[in-house]
């Protein structure tokens, strides 16, 4: 479909990311030192990019396009959110901060005749998928709480 879609002057780019930060549908990258319109369905063709670019290399234009794909936009914000939530718990981790085998154990997820239903329950107050193992879930837990965190899920009446 034509439609109206932004165009970058690679030339004329400074590669300051300023066009980036004010996409909020993160149709702009910075890639090797120049912006770049990565996806077209991410583009709305409002333009927020525009006023904020210092060397006006980003102009609006008319050609074929993929059409404005709102919900592709939502799905990759919500990833963007998820990896910057992950590595803010990774960053906050402290040494002896790790979940171990041990922890599901005393939690009853793991290792005893029960822990199967124990553990069904707990994926479920979590919104894990139901069938997740022990070792799956032990890696799952570690990239997204810390130790800490973990022991307060059980505080709460687990």
């Amino acid at each position: 479909m034509k439609r109206t879609i932004i165009e970058i002057d690679e030339a004329a780019c400074t590669g300051c990311g300023l066009c980036a930060q004010a996409c909020h549908e993160g149709a702009i990258a910075i890639i090797d030192g120049k912006a770049k319109l990565i996806r077209d369905d991410y583009c709305d063709g409002l333009g927020n990019c525009l006023p904020v670019c210092p060397v006006d290399a980003i102009r609006f234009i008319e050609r074929e396009a993929a059409a404005y794909d709102e919900e592709a936009v939502k799905k990759a914000k919500l990833e963007r959110l998820t990896e910057e939530a992950v590595r803010g718990v990774q960053a906050a981790k402290k040494p002896g901060d790790t979940i171990t085998k041990f922890d599901l154990y005393t939690a009853d997820l793991s290792g005893r005749p029960d822990s199967a239903a124990k553990r069904a329950a707990f994926l479920e107050k979590l919104r894990f998928p139901a069938h997740m193992s022990a070792n799956a879930l032990l890696d799952a837990l570690n990239l997204l709480y810390t130790r800490e965190e973990f022991l307060a899920l059980f505080e709460d009446g687990t």
